[in-house]
């Protein structure tokens, strides 16, 4: 599924404010499940809110000029990278 990626500059920041404003607990830190409840994160979330899901991954450059980066994800849950994303629709970089 392709879905957004978000990029805040502090995660654990933009976890809190997720659970806090919109009752949103992230699915997977990472590739691995999330205790309900976890506050403290140093890579990836996942969240699902039953109609859609989005990333949110930490970066240096949030709210600066450079776009965000593209993220492919499969039917797993597991990140792709763009080369094997366009592998799997048929085009070759």
């Amino acid at each position: 599924t392709i879905h957004p990626e978000l990029p805040p500059s502090d995660i654990n920041r933009a976890a809190g404010w997720y659970r806090e404003k919109l009752g949103l607990e992230p699915v997977l830190h990472g590739n691995e499940p999330v205790e309900p409840g976890t506050t403290e994160f140093h890579s990836e979330l996942l969240y699902d809110t039953g109609t859609a899901r989005f990333g949110v991954y930490e970066s240096w450059t949030a709210g600066g000029t450079r776009p965000p980066r593209p993220d492919w994800w499969s039917r797993s849950s597991t990140p792709l990278s763009p080369n094997s994303a366009q592998a799997m629709c048929g085009r070759n970089t």
